[in-house]
């Protein structure tokens, strides 16, 4: 029997970083975020945002690509916030890339809490 724990700081910012992230429908974008990992059982230990970025620790399954998750990520996520345009108006896209920084399990709870 096999055993692992991948954890990675994700981190991907608006087009341009522009400041489309509205604080006051942040909390929606976080929910529909939670539904697309916990529907691709990928665990979401935090999520926050700043109005041009977003933050997100996650504990990735070996047999997913990082880069694959966050591509479809961005792609799901994007589509959520073009589909309300009333909360996010000014939202244009998300920008090209992206950072992951893994972590080992002693340094999970001060990324949490960094997060």
């Amino acid at each position: 029997m096999s055993y692992s724990k991948l954890y990675y700081h994700i981190v991907f910012r608006t087009y341009q970083s522009q400041r489309t992230i509205n604080e006051a429908h942040e909390r929606d974008l976080y929910a529909y975020i939670l539904a697309y990992c916990r529907a691709h059982d990928i665990c979401l230990l935090r999520i926050n945002s700043m109005p041009d970025h977003i933050h997100m620790f996650v504990s990735l399954r070996p047999d997913v690509c990082l880069a694959d998750f966050v591509r479809e990520l961005k792609k799901s996520a994007g589509n959520f916030i073009k589909s309300h345009p009333r909360e996010f108006p000014m939202f244009k896209g998300w920008g090209i890339g992206y950072c992951a920084i893994s972590y080992s399990e002693s340094e999970k709870a001060s990324v949490v809490e960094y997060v």
